[in-house]
């Protein structure tokens, strides 16, 4: 998880081929997004968002749920909203050519402590 601003977090979950603690060069085939958005006005003050892309053919599926948990009881129930699309590219050009596999876990542990 990397944390960005109090209350706001990202967690990027990729499929990387992992052995002996060097890591393929290999693209990524799928994404997973899952963010925690934490406000400290409410109720509802927790609200989840998961991104998920696939390829699908020479396109990406995209599939979005954003989850809004029970606010006020009888005022304010619990959402899930779903979405999804289609983008014409590769995943390689929707990451711009960089592959999140290799970067260092130094590098990962420090984006953490941030």
């Amino acid at each position: 998880m990397i944390r960005l601003a109090p209350g706001y977090a990202i967690l990027m979950a990729i499929a990387c081929d992992v052995a002996l603690g060097q890591t393929t060069s290999a693209m990524p085939e799928n994404l997973v997004i899952a963010r925690h958005t934490f406000f400290d006005f409410g109720p509802p003050n927790d609200f989840y968002e998961i991104i998920q892309v696939d390829p699908n053919g020479n396109d990406l599926s995209v599939q979005r749920a954003l989850l809004t948990p029970l606010g006020q009881a009888c005022l304010q129930p619990p959402t899930v909203e779903l979405s999804s699309g289609v983008l014409h590219e590769t995943m390689a050009q929707l990451l711009a050519s960089k592959n999140p596999c290799t970067i260092p876990e130094k590098e990962l542990h420090w984006e953490r402590k941030r």
